[in-house]
């Protein structure tokens, strides 16, 4: 299920829906009930105020209000409400999450991390409120049309009267419709924009500090926070006057129904009961005139917050997310024509070569020569032309289909989890990942970390050195045991007894493909392709 469509929002835990909505009309259905007997009272209490009749009319008044308070905030707020919008939550974070990360590399994230993060939480929670509101509207709606019919019933001059204010706020709230999602939109801009600062800032903190430009940074947030904080205020104002305008018109449609039936008790055409009744009823409609104001904004906030989800992840032209397609064990991956640009610039052009199962090519060339562009073309993590095949089939979607468990991936600046070496080796998996750590040469490492395995790594691993952080993601790369194991320059930050090592247990593994960028002589010397970019492969 994608919840990319209001409708969507309906349709989650359908049963919960149903006993929510008989809820509601439960309360609406008591919300009638106890103004009809308090017109009985009153009524008694002009006729006969001594007769015990009025005393089992105020238990009556005072349990059918009590069982409505226990109902609404007990029962349907804390049983039913909240574990719903909790569900509700979680489930369209997951679901965002999952087209997030079945999207391609090269189209995943189109928006900065901040940004995402802000989406993920200010947008999903504006959204999780929509179907429960909606069923307390719903439900204010039809105990209102039943009080409008008591009232045009009582008094047809009052039941009419009460239809200019719902008029008068529709109309105005229709008007207010366009300039509050454009106030929305702004505002979640800027709020995202303040958020990413702060979530890049956090992440190259010593950087910062180092090269100086703290003062450039808290100046840069001064000028996002002040043009969110405009906004904001925007945002914000204008909604509080939409609010303001919906509730003098209920207040207005209270008064109106009073003036009007104070005539009809003056001519006799109403008793004091029904005047109660009307007064309370009065009341209850005021209320539904406020929400009524609030139906078209609410909307309008969530279709701002449904788009913003929506483009997080956005689908591919067929309107589906990329589903990774079986790959069958490797016999040969091929590269033909391949190009590929960086920055605006042509740096891969028309490379093509074979990787026979259980060869090693390597990949060379001079500095910005495209050699970590030409991986990340092949890997389909970046947009290119050309063609990728997996046992002589083409692969249509690779960024999709070249993953885990038949290729792994080390970039040349691995992101890693904060958590433990082992959490980051096995992701989210079961298993001692002892084996493959000491393959990706960690082993001296972990005897001097103090917890080993379960040494943290910090925020991006930064209690770890560049050299271990390689290896730590060498180890979570091989600990799927993938047929193609893809290398950016994973001894880069080695020294040479360490790289010679390494590359000694790679060279070693059996049934593995490796595609690697090195200008280590180990590798080079026992690579069956050789691929200079800009010349021929050499075999």
């Amino acid at each position: 299920m994608r919840h990319t469509r209001l409708r969507d929002l309906f349709t989650f835990r359908p049963r919960t829906m149903t006993v929510l909505t008989v809820l509601w009309l439960l309360v609406r259905v008591m919300v009638v009930g106890g103004g009809l007997l308090l017109q009985a009272v009153f009524d008694q209490l002009t006729t006969d105020p001594d007769a015990p009749r009025i005393w089992w009319l105020l238990a009556a008044v005072a349990g059918v209000f009590t069982a409505q308070t226990v109902l609404w905030m007990d029962v349907l707020l804390g049983r039913w409400e909240m574990p719903f919008a909790m569900g509700l939550t979680a489930r369209l974070r997951e679901d965002r999450m999952s087209s997030l990360l079945r999207l391609p590399a090269a189209d995943a994230l189109r928006v900065p991390v901040g940004d995402a993060v802000s989406r993920f939480g200010r947008d999903v929670e504006q959204l999780r409120r929509l179907p429960i509101w909606s069923l307390s509207i719903a439900s204010r709606f039809v105990g209102g049309a039943a009080m409008w019919g008591v009232m045009l019933w009582l008094s047809p001059a009052v039941g009419l009267g009460v239809l200019l204010p719902f008029a008068t706020v529709l109309v105005g709230s229709r008007l207010m419709d366009r300039r509050l999602g454009r106030l929305r939109e702004a505002a979640s801009r800027d709020a995202a924009e303040v958020a990413s600062l702060i979530a890049e800032t956090v992440r190259a903190a010593a950087t910062v500090v180092t090269a100086g430009t703290h003062g450039a940074v808290l100046e840069r947030m001064r000028r996002l926070n002040r043009r969110r904080e405009s906004s904001a205020v925007a945002d914000q104002t204008f909604r509080e006057t939409q609010d303001s305008f919906s509730f003098l018109a209920s207040t207005a449609s209270a008064g109106l129904v009073m003036l009007t039936a104070a005539g009809d008790l003056h001519a006799g055409t109403l008793s004091v009961g029904d005047l109660a009744l009307l007064v309370y009823f009065a009341t209850m409609v005021g209320d539904m005139v406020l929400f009524t104001g609030q139906v078209v904004q609410r909307i309008r906030v969530t279709r701002v917050s449904l788009d913003r989800l929506r483009t997080l992840a956005a689908p591919d032209k067929n309107g589906r997310a990329a589903t990774p397609a079986a790959l069958p064990p490797l016999r040969e991956f091929s590269v033909e024509s391949l190009s590929a640009s960086y920055g605006g610039r042509a740096v891969v052009r028309d490379v093509s070569f074979r990787l026979p199962a259980g060869s090693l090519t390597v990949v060379t060339g001079g500095v910005a020569t495209g050699k970590t562009t030409l991986l990340r073309a092949a890997l389909g993590l970046i947009p290119a032309t050309g063609g990728l095949r997996w046992n002589g089939e083409a692969v249509t979607c690779p960024g999709a289909s070249l993953t885990a468990p038949r290729v792994g991936y080390v970039p040349q600046a691995p992101q890693l989890f904060t958590g433990t070496i082992a959490d980051n080796v096995r992701v989210s998996g079961e298993g001692d990942p002892s084996d493959v750590v000491e393959l990706a040469g960690l082993g001296p490492d972990l005897a001097v970390l103090p917890d080993g395995l379960d040494t943290v790594v910090g925020v991006g691993g930064r209690r770890l050195s560049g050299g271990q952080a390689q290896r730590v993601a060498l180890a979570r790369a091989l600990w799927r045991r993938p047929d193609l194991l893809v290398l950016d320059d994973v001894d880069s930050a080695l020294d040479a007894v360490t790289a010679r090592a390494l590359w000694e247990r790679l060279l070693a593994l059996p049934d593995v493909t490796v595609l690697a960028v090195t200008h280590h002589p180990m590798a080079l010397r026992h690579a069956d392709t050789v691929v200079r970019l800009g010349t021929a492969p050499t075999p």
